[in-house]
Protein backbone atom coordinates (compact mmCIF):
# COMPACT_ATOMS: atom_id res chain seq x y z
CA UNK A 1 0.00 0.00 0.00
CA UNK A 2 0.91 3.66 -0.77
CA UNK A 3 2.00 5.31 2.32
CA UNK A 4 0.72 9.18 1.69
CA UNK A 5 2.15 10.48 5.00
CA UNK A 6 5.99 9.66 4.36
CA UNK A 7 7.03 13.99 5.13
CA UNK A 8 5.10 13.30 8.50
CA UNK A 9 6.20 10.07 9.93
CA UNK A 10 9.62 11.95 8.67
CA UNK A 11 9.10 14.59 10.72
CA UNK A 12 7.97 12.68 13.63
CA UNK A 13 11.02 10.63 13.91
CA UNK A 14 13.08 13.74 13.76
CA UNK A 15 10.73 15.05 16.76
CA UNK A 16 11.88 11.45 18.83
CA UNK A 17 15.51 11.62 17.43
CA UNK A 18 15.97 15.32 18.81
CA UNK A 19 14.12 14.97 21.69
CA UNK A 20 16.32 11.44 22.75
CA UNK A 21 19.00 13.24 22.23
CA UNK A 22 18.08 16.26 24.54
CA UNK A 23 17.20 14.02 27.12
CA UNK A 24 20.83 12.27 26.50
CA UNK A 25 22.52 15.15 26.56
CA UNK A 26 20.21 16.86 29.43
CA UNK A 27 20.88 14.28 32.27
CA UNK A 28 24.25 14.98 32.60
CA UNK A 29 23.48 18.30 32.06
CA UNK A 30 21.09 17.95 35.52
CA UNK A 31 23.69 16.13 37.34
CA UNK A 32 26.51 18.82 36.90
CA UNK A 33 24.26 21.60 37.77
CA UNK A 34 23.46 19.42 41.16
CA UNK A 35 26.72 18.70 41.77
CA UNK A 36 27.71 22.31 41.52
CA UNK A 37 25.19 23.28 43.78
CA UNK A 38 25.42 20.94 46.17
CA UNK A 39 29.20 21.39 46.01
CA UNK A 40 28.45 25.42 46.85
CA UNK A 41 26.04 24.60 49.78
CA UNK A 42 28.96 22.45 51.73
CA UNK A 43 30.92 24.82 50.90
CA UNK A 44 28.69 27.05 52.65
CA UNK A 45 28.41 25.12 55.32
CA UNK A 46 31.91 24.37 56.04
CA UNK A 47 32.77 28.38 55.49
CA UNK A 48 30.03 28.42 58.84
CA UNK A 49 32.00 25.89 60.90
CA UNK A 50 34.79 27.60 60.58
CA UNK A 51 33.30 30.84 61.44
CA UNK A 52 31.63 29.58 64.29
CA UNK A 53 34.76 27.61 65.40
CA UNK A 54 36.35 31.22 65.69
CA UNK A 55 33.57 32.49 67.50
CA UNK A 56 33.69 30.01 69.74
CA UNK A 57 37.46 30.42 70.30
CA UNK A 58 37.06 34.57 70.35
CA UNK A 59 40.29 34.34 68.26
CA UNK A 60 38.80 36.20 65.09
CA UNK A 61 40.47 39.50 63.88
CA UNK A 62 37.29 40.53 62.88
CA UNK A 63 34.91 41.97 65.49
CA UNK A 64 31.82 39.89 66.63
CA UNK A 65 29.52 41.82 64.59
CA UNK A 66 31.09 41.11 61.30
CA UNK A 67 31.30 37.50 61.99
CA UNK A 68 27.82 37.56 63.06
CA UNK A 69 26.70 39.66 59.69
CA UNK A 70 27.86 36.71 58.06
CA UNK A 71 25.98 34.23 59.83
CA UNK A 72 22.59 36.62 59.61
CA UNK A 73 23.03 36.58 55.91
CA UNK A 74 22.09 32.89 54.95
CA UNK A 75 19.25 31.52 53.07
CA UNK A 76 16.40 29.31 55.08
CA UNK A 77 18.10 26.31 54.09
CA UNK A 78 21.52 26.61 55.28
CA UNK A 79 20.05 27.82 58.61
CA UNK A 80 17.78 24.16 58.68
CA UNK A 81 21.00 22.56 57.59
CA UNK A 82 22.59 23.84 60.58
CA UNK A 83 20.30 23.57 62.90
CA UNK A 84 19.61 19.89 62.59
CA UNK A 85 22.69 18.56 60.89
CA UNK A 86 20.74 17.85 57.43
CA UNK A 87 24.31 17.12 55.86
CA UNK A 88 25.98 15.49 58.57
CA UNK A 89 28.26 13.29 56.46
CA UNK A 90 29.98 16.39 55.02
CA UNK A 91 29.58 18.90 57.79
CA UNK A 92 28.95 18.21 61.83
CA UNK A 93 27.68 20.97 64.14
CA UNK A 94 27.71 20.24 67.64
CA UNK A 95 25.21 21.07 70.04
CA UNK A 96 27.43 23.98 71.24
CA UNK A 97 28.08 25.09 67.39
CA UNK A 98 24.49 25.06 66.79
CA UNK A 99 23.68 27.02 70.05
CA UNK A 100 26.35 30.03 68.43
CA UNK A 101 25.35 29.75 65.10
CA UNK A 102 21.36 30.19 66.04
CA UNK A 103 22.51 32.88 68.47
CA UNK A 104 23.97 34.96 66.11
CA UNK A 105 21.23 34.10 63.26
CA UNK A 106 17.89 34.91 65.26
CA UNK A 107 17.32 38.17 65.06
CA UNK A 108 13.84 40.15 64.75
CA UNK A 109 15.03 41.06 61.25
CA UNK A 110 15.19 37.15 59.78
CA UNK A 111 12.70 36.29 61.73
CA UNK A 112 10.51 38.47 60.00
CA UNK A 113 12.30 37.52 56.74
CA UNK A 114 10.92 33.71 57.24
CA UNK A 115 7.53 34.52 58.76
CA UNK A 116 6.87 36.25 55.02
CA UNK A 117 7.94 33.70 53.32
CA UNK A 118 6.06 31.16 55.57
CA UNK A 119 2.75 32.99 55.04
CA UNK A 120 2.93 34.46 51.46
CA UNK A 121 5.56 32.71 49.26
CA UNK A 122 3.89 31.28 46.14
CA UNK A 123 6.38 28.34 46.36
CA UNK A 124 5.26 25.72 48.74
CA UNK A 125 8.78 23.63 49.66
CA UNK A 126 10.27 27.70 50.16
CA UNK A 127 7.40 27.85 52.67
CA UNK A 128 7.87 24.80 54.32
CA UNK A 129 11.84 25.84 54.65
CA UNK A 130 10.55 28.33 55.86
CA UNK A 131 8.11 27.10 58.93
CA UNK A 132 10.78 24.66 59.55
CA UNK A 133 13.46 27.53 60.15
CA UNK A 134 10.73 29.33 62.37
CA UNK A 135 11.03 26.10 64.39
CA UNK A 136 14.50 25.31 64.73
CA UNK A 137 14.80 28.84 65.61
CA UNK A 138 12.33 28.65 68.70
CA UNK A 139 10.83 31.87 67.61
CA UNK A 140 7.95 32.27 70.15
CA UNK A 141 6.77 35.58 68.14
CA UNK A 142 6.05 33.18 65.34
CA UNK A 143 3.18 31.24 66.95
CA UNK A 144 0.43 33.14 65.11
CA UNK A 145 2.23 32.85 61.95
CA UNK A 146 2.80 29.08 62.82
CA UNK A 147 -0.72 28.35 64.23
CA UNK A 148 -2.19 29.72 60.69
CA UNK A 149 0.02 27.08 58.69
CA UNK A 150 -0.76 24.53 61.11
CA UNK A 151 -4.69 24.91 60.37
CA UNK A 152 -4.15 25.07 56.74
CA UNK A 153 -5.42 22.52 54.14
CA UNK A 154 -2.58 21.82 52.52
CA UNK A 155 -1.55 18.26 54.14
CA UNK A 156 2.36 18.95 53.87
CA UNK A 157 1.96 23.00 54.85
CA UNK A 158 -0.17 21.50 57.94
CA UNK A 159 2.11 18.39 58.48
CA UNK A 160 5.64 20.04 58.29
CA UNK A 161 4.14 23.17 61.02
CA UNK A 162 3.18 20.82 63.37
CA UNK A 163 7.07 19.32 62.84
CA UNK A 164 8.17 23.22 63.71
CA UNK A 165 6.03 23.63 66.96
CA UNK A 166 7.13 20.13 68.15
CA UNK A 167 10.97 21.91 68.15
CA UNK A 168 9.61 24.43 70.33
CA UNK A 169 9.05 22.30 73.27
CA UNK A 170 7.33 24.92 75.31
CA UNK A 171 3.89 24.96 77.06
CA UNK A 172 2.63 27.92 73.79
CA UNK A 173 3.23 25.36 71.04
CA UNK A 174 2.14 22.68 73.33
CA UNK A 175 -1.34 24.93 73.52
CA UNK A 176 -1.48 24.74 69.69
CA UNK A 177 -0.47 20.78 68.97
CA UNK A 178 -3.08 19.68 71.38
CA UNK A 179 -5.70 22.16 69.77
CA UNK A 180 -4.34 20.19 66.27
CA UNK A 181 -4.54 16.84 68.09
CA UNK A 182 -8.45 17.55 69.69
CA UNK A 183 -9.40 18.70 65.99
CA UNK A 184 -7.10 16.70 63.83
CA UNK A 185 -8.09 13.18 64.15
CA UNK A 186 -5.47 11.75 61.19
CA UNK A 187 -2.77 12.86 62.79
CA UNK A 188 -3.22 12.09 66.32
CA UNK A 189 0.05 9.81 66.72
CA UNK A 190 2.13 11.62 65.06
CA UNK A 191 1.03 14.78 67.51
CA UNK A 192 1.03 12.38 70.21
CA UNK A 193 4.69 10.97 69.61
CA UNK A 194 6.04 14.89 69.29
CA UNK A 195 4.48 16.08 72.79
CA UNK A 196 6.19 13.03 74.00
CA UNK A 197 9.38 14.76 73.78
CA UNK A 198 7.99 17.61 75.74
CA UNK A 199 9.15 18.75 79.29
CA UNK A 200 6.57 17.13 81.84
CA UNK A 201 6.41 20.72 82.62
CA UNK A 202 3.53 20.83 79.84
CA UNK A 203 1.34 18.12 81.65
CA UNK A 204 -1.08 20.34 82.74
CA UNK A 205 -1.89 21.71 79.80
CA UNK A 206 -2.19 17.92 78.48
CA UNK A 207 -4.23 16.96 81.39
CA UNK A 208 -7.33 19.27 80.45
CA UNK A 209 -7.88 16.88 77.23
CA UNK A 210 -8.72 14.05 79.80
CA UNK A 211 -11.89 16.07 80.24
CA UNK A 212 -12.33 16.27 76.00
CA UNK A 213 -15.68 13.87 74.95
CA UNK A 214 -14.13 12.14 72.36
CA UNK A 215 -12.68 9.18 73.82
CA UNK A 216 -9.50 9.08 71.31
CA UNK A 217 -8.77 12.49 72.50
CA UNK A 218 -8.57 11.35 76.49
CA UNK A 219 -6.77 8.46 75.20
CA UNK A 220 -3.92 10.47 73.46
CA UNK A 221 -3.53 12.80 76.04
CA UNK A 222 -2.93 9.96 78.25
CA UNK A 223 -0.59 8.09 75.95
CA UNK A 224 1.17 12.16 76.16
CA UNK A 225 1.26 11.50 79.95
CA UNK A 226 2.19 8.33 80.09
CA UNK A 227 6.22 9.84 78.42
CA UNK A 228 6.39 11.98 80.90
CA UNK A 229 6.50 9.75 83.97
CA UNK A 230 4.81 12.69 85.83
CA UNK A 231 2.61 11.95 89.60
CA UNK A 232 1.14 15.49 89.51
CA UNK A 233 -2.49 14.09 88.44
CA UNK A 234 -2.73 10.47 89.91
CA UNK A 235 -6.14 11.88 91.27
CA UNK A 236 -7.03 12.13 87.77
CA UNK A 237 -5.43 8.98 86.40
CA UNK A 238 -7.20 6.90 89.16
CA UNK A 239 -10.61 8.36 88.05
CA UNK A 240 -9.86 7.56 84.35
CA UNK A 241 -9.46 4.19 85.13
CA UNK A 242 -13.41 4.26 85.57
CA UNK A 243 -14.04 5.45 82.00
CA UNK A 244 -16.60 4.19 79.83
CA UNK A 245 -13.89 4.05 77.12
CA UNK A 246 -11.95 0.57 77.91
CA UNK A 247 -8.94 2.09 75.86
CA UNK A 248 -8.61 5.05 78.00
CA UNK A 249 -8.94 2.81 81.14
CA UNK A 250 -6.15 1.02 79.80
CA UNK A 251 -4.11 3.91 79.30
CA UNK A 252 -4.63 5.49 82.72
CA UNK A 253 -3.40 2.40 83.97
CA UNK A 254 -0.58 2.79 82.31
CA UNK A 255 -0.02 6.66 83.39
CA UNK A 256 -0.36 5.51 86.70
CA UNK A 257 2.19 2.66 86.17
CA UNK A 258 5.00 5.00 85.39
CA UNK A 259 4.23 8.03 87.22
CA UNK A 260 5.37 5.81 90.43
CA UNK A 261 3.21 6.60 93.03
CA UNK A 262 2.44 3.80 95.22
CA UNK A 263 -1.06 5.22 96.75
CA UNK A 264 -2.35 4.25 93.09
CA UNK A 265 -1.98 0.49 93.85
CA UNK A 266 -5.43 -0.16 95.65
CA UNK A 267 -6.88 1.28 92.24
CA UNK A 268 -4.48 -0.97 90.06
CA UNK A 269 -5.17 -4.04 91.98
CA UNK A 270 -9.28 -3.11 91.23
CA UNK A 271 -8.65 -3.00 87.58
CA UNK A 272 -7.31 -6.22 87.43
CA UNK A 273 -11.12 -7.34 87.86
CA UNK A 274 -12.05 -4.83 84.37
CA UNK A 275 -14.55 -6.73 82.02
CA UNK A 276 -12.04 -6.30 79.07
CA UNK A 277 -8.63 -8.27 78.79
CA UNK A 278 -6.43 -5.21 77.84
CA UNK A 279 -7.18 -3.13 80.50
CA UNK A 280 -6.38 -6.24 82.77
CA UNK A 281 -3.11 -6.66 81.31
CA UNK A 282 -2.21 -2.67 81.58
CA UNK A 283 -2.88 -3.06 85.24
CA UNK A 284 -0.59 -6.26 85.44
CA UNK A 285 2.32 -4.26 83.61
CA UNK A 286 1.63 -1.20 86.04
CA UNK A 287 1.97 -2.95 89.36
CA UNK A 288 5.18 -4.72 88.23
CA UNK A 289 6.49 -1.40 87.19
CA UNK A 290 5.22 0.21 91.00
CA UNK A 291 6.28 -3.01 93.12
CA UNK A 292 8.86 -5.26 90.82
CA UNK A 293 9.08 -8.83 92.58
CA UNK A 294 6.10 -7.72 94.95
CA UNK A 295 3.52 -8.02 92.26
CA UNK A 296 3.91 -11.52 92.19
CA UNK A 297 1.42 -12.26 94.74
CA UNK A 298 -1.21 -9.07 93.49
CA UNK A 299 -1.50 -10.69 89.71
CA UNK A 300 -1.25 -14.54 90.58
CA UNK A 301 -5.02 -14.54 90.36
CA UNK A 302 -5.23 -13.66 86.82
CA UNK A 303 -3.25 -17.26 86.17
CA UNK A 304 -7.02 -18.48 85.86
CA UNK A 305 -8.29 -15.82 84.22
CA UNK A 306 -10.63 -16.48 80.95
CA UNK A 307 -8.78 -14.74 78.39
CA UNK A 308 -5.62 -16.29 76.85
CA UNK A 309 -4.00 -13.36 76.31
CA UNK A 310 -4.00 -12.07 80.15
CA UNK A 311 -2.90 -16.00 81.16
CA UNK A 312 0.51 -15.59 78.77
CA UNK A 313 1.22 -11.69 79.89
CA UNK A 314 0.99 -12.92 83.69
CA UNK A 315 3.54 -16.31 83.13
CA UNK A 316 5.59 -13.74 81.36
CA UNK A 317 5.74 -11.46 84.42
CA UNK A 318 5.76 -14.89 86.90
CA UNK A 319 8.91 -15.99 84.81
CA UNK A 320 10.48 -12.52 85.01
CA UNK A 321 9.92 -12.97 88.96
CA UNK A 322 10.66 -16.84 89.26
CA UNK A 323 11.57 -16.65 92.88
CA UNK A 324 9.14 -14.58 94.37
CA UNK A 325 6.40 -16.59 92.25
CA UNK A 326 8.34 -20.12 93.23
CA UNK A 327 6.09 -20.83 96.08
CA UNK A 328 2.75 -20.33 93.88
CA UNK A 329 3.85 -22.57 91.16
CA UNK A 330 5.18 -25.23 93.79
CA UNK A 331 1.21 -25.23 95.02
CA UNK A 332 -0.13 -25.39 91.28
CA UNK A 333 2.30 -28.64 90.92
CA UNK A 334 0.89 -30.11 93.85
CA UNK A 335 -2.82 -29.13 93.25
CA UNK A 336 -4.98 -31.04 91.23
CA UNK A 337 -6.06 -29.23 88.18
CA UNK A 338 -4.06 -30.37 85.20
CA UNK A 339 -4.37 -26.26 83.75
CA UNK A 340 -2.73 -25.37 86.43
CA UNK A 341 0.39 -27.56 86.41
CA UNK A 342 0.66 -27.19 83.16
CA UNK A 343 1.02 -23.56 83.21
CA UNK A 344 3.29 -23.75 86.32
CA UNK A 345 5.89 -26.02 84.37
CA UNK A 346 5.66 -24.03 81.65
CA UNK A 347 6.59 -20.55 83.26
CA UNK A 348 9.73 -22.75 85.27
CA UNK A 349 10.87 -24.08 81.60
CA UNK A 350 10.88 -20.19 80.28
CA UNK A 351 12.08 -18.67 83.01
CA UNK A 352 16.01 -20.67 82.43
CA UNK A 353 15.10 -21.73 86.43
CA UNK A 354 16.01 -25.64 85.26
CA UNK A 355 19.74 -24.84 85.14
CA UNK A 356 19.06 -23.36 88.60
CA UNK A 357 17.91 -27.00 89.95
CA UNK A 358 20.77 -28.98 87.75
CA UNK A 359 23.36 -26.66 89.84
CA UNK A 360 21.53 -27.54 93.12
CA UNK A 361 21.62 -31.58 92.05
CA UNK A 362 25.37 -31.00 91.57
CA UNK A 363 25.61 -29.25 95.09
CA UNK A 364 23.84 -32.02 96.73
CA UNK A 365 23.32 -31.41 100.44
CA UNK A 366 20.21 -30.31 101.09
CA UNK A 367 19.70 -28.03 98.12
CA UNK A 368 19.90 -31.56 96.02
CA UNK A 369 16.86 -32.80 97.66
CA UNK A 370 14.39 -30.03 97.21
CA UNK A 371 15.69 -29.49 93.57
CA UNK A 372 14.98 -33.46 92.77
CA UNK A 373 11.79 -32.76 94.68
CA UNK A 374 10.19 -29.98 92.37
CA UNK A 375 11.85 -31.97 88.86
CA UNK A 376 9.87 -35.01 90.06
CA UNK A 377 6.89 -32.88 90.31
CA UNK A 378 7.30 -30.81 86.75
CA UNK A 379 7.82 -34.19 85.56
CA UNK A 380 4.88 -35.65 86.80
CA UNK A 381 3.13 -32.66 85.59
CA UNK A 382 4.33 -32.93 82.19
CA UNK A 383 7.72 -31.65 81.92
CA UNK A 384 9.64 -32.97 78.97
CA UNK A 385 11.00 -30.49 76.49
CA UNK A 386 12.53 -28.21 78.84
CA UNK A 387 14.81 -30.30 80.78
CA UNK A 388 17.01 -30.79 78.15
CA UNK A 389 18.26 -27.63 76.68
CA UNK A 390 19.82 -26.86 80.19
CA UNK A 391 22.11 -29.65 79.65
CA UNK A 392 23.87 -29.24 76.63
CA UNK A 393 26.26 -26.63 78.80
CA UNK A 394 27.46 -28.90 81.26
CA UNK A 395 30.37 -30.90 81.12
CA UNK A 396 30.29 -34.79 80.61
CA UNK A 397 30.70 -35.66 83.81
CA UNK A 398 27.85 -33.41 85.45
CA UNK A 399 25.55 -34.38 82.21
CA UNK A 400 26.00 -38.42 83.56
CA UNK A 401 25.12 -37.34 86.83
CA UNK A 402 22.19 -34.98 86.16
CA UNK A 403 20.74 -37.90 83.73
CA UNK A 404 21.43 -40.45 86.62
CA UNK A 405 19.06 -37.82 89.16
CA UNK A 406 16.77 -37.89 85.93
CA UNK A 407 16.94 -41.84 85.99
CA UNK A 408 15.58 -41.97 89.75
CA UNK A 409 12.39 -39.45 89.05
CA UNK A 410 11.62 -41.33 85.44
CA UNK A 411 13.47 -43.74 83.73
CA UNK A 412 11.70 -43.03 80.53
CA UNK A 413 11.79 -39.33 80.73
CA UNK A 414 15.83 -39.97 81.07
CA UNK A 415 15.99 -42.25 78.14
CA UNK A 416 14.42 -39.79 76.03
CA UNK A 417 16.66 -36.57 77.29
CA UNK A 418 19.53 -39.14 76.39
CA UNK A 419 18.23 -40.44 73.00
CA UNK A 420 17.53 -36.74 72.13
CA UNK A 421 21.06 -35.80 73.17
CA UNK A 422 22.83 -38.44 71.30
CA UNK A 423 25.36 -36.77 68.58
CA UNK A 424 26.19 -33.86 71.18
CA UNK A 425 29.41 -33.73 73.12
CA UNK A 426 27.83 -36.02 76.03
CA UNK A 427 27.10 -39.02 74.26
Amino acid sequence: MYNYFTDLVWKVDVGLFFLALALVLGIPYYGGVKFYFESRRIKKLRAIKENVYRLALNKETASPQQQASFIRNISPQIFLDVAANRVREEVFFNEAEQSIFKQHYIEQANIRKLESVAARSFNKWRRIEAILALGYAGASTSLETLKKSLFEKDEDISYFSALALGQMRNPDSARLLLEFLRKNSAHRYKIASLLGQFPPAVSSEVILLTQDNDYSVRFFALQILASFKDSSHIERLEELTRDESAEVRGAACECLGVAGDRSALATLKGCLKDRVWFVKMQAVGALENLLGDECVGAVIELISDNSWLVIDGVKKVLAKHIENALPYLENFLAGEDPLSRNIAVEIIESSGYIEKLYTDLLAGGATRGKALDLLKRMVKAGAYNGLDPALYSLDKGQYREILGSLREIDETVARRIEENLKGKDHS
